[in-house]
């Protein structure tokens, strides 16, 4: 997770998502968010990264770029994921989509083969819920 502001980038380094935004790194990089003066969110990895940078943009109001490096497509969702007090929750709100997503092949070449095909199939099952979701895009 990287904080930008017009003068440079600096990144905050592994916040330890694990497979959910979670609320005790979201902590941890809000007081970071607040005590550097960013004016946006970078979150460069897979789906925990990503969905993290969201939970940071829907509770500071800080634009977000999302760059994915797997092929999860939650970054084109307004849904976020987020382990809270030890709970799983979600959250719907169109604030949640990042403001840009940059897609770059090159990161997903590197994936182990399993987190390839685990990622190819979440990506899948992701397609298919857009196919018959009512809240859809059309």
């Amino acid at each position: 997770m990287c904080l930008a502001s017009r003068a440079s980038v600096r990144c905050l380094g592994r916040l330890g998502s694990r497979q959910c935004a979670s609320d005790i790194a979201g902590k941890a990089a809000l007081g970071q968010i607040k005590s550097s003066g960013a004016d946006g969110l970078v979150s460069v990895g897979g789906g925990s990264t990503v969905g993290l940078g969201k939970a940071l943009a829907i509770r500071t109001g800080l634009p977000h770029l999302g760059v994915p490096t797997t092929y999860a497509g939650s970054e084109m969702t307004p849904i976020l994921g987020e382990t809270r007090d030890g709970r799983k929750t979600t959250m719907r709100d169109d604030r949640i989509f990042p403001q840009t997503v940059l897609y770059d092949v090159d990161f997903t070449l590197t994936l182990p083969k399993m987190m390839s095909v685990v990622s190819g199939m979440n990506a899948m099952a992701n397609a298919v819920e857009a196919l018959y979701a009512r809240t859809g895009t059309r």
